[in-house]
């Protein structure tokens, strides 16, 4: 049966890359809204400036990273799909037989997945 930790981490990481985004639009904005007069201002506007790209910076090594790990899924479903393929076509009717009852077993989780994701929303 397939992992469910890589979706899980993908919505987890796509959720922190939102979050990041906006955080770092806001940190952005903030400088400008501090509206105080005098040096001590201008100080706090400087560095608020600069907690803002510290915070993009980081955001963009979030994002690469993101991008990197999405490739690598992608990568291995891929490998995973040829796998299961040449099982089926070189390895007899046992090949036939493992990948008919794979294919069953996979949208057996799907049913149940959308069946729990239906009582979630009215219940």
């Amino acid at each position: 049966m397939r992992d469910e930790s890589a979706p899980a981490s993908n919505r987890s990481a796509q959720t922190s890359l939102h979050t990041m985004s906006h955080l770092v639009r806001r940190a952005r904005l903030a400088p400008r809204r501090l509206t105080l007069p005098g040096r001590a201002a201008q100080q706090a506007r400087a560095e608020m400036r600069a907690a803002a790209a510290h915070l993009a910076q980081s955001h963009g090594e979030l994002q690469a990273q993101v991008e990197q790990g999405l490739g690598m899924v992608r990568t291995l479903n891929a490998n995973t799909s040829d796998l299961k393929l040449e099982i089926r076509d070189s390895c007899g009717l046992p090949g036939q037989q493992w990948f008919e009852a794979l294919e069953e077993r996979i949208e057996q989780v799907r049913e149940e997945r959308r069946g729990s994701r239906i009582r979630g929303r009215t219940g």
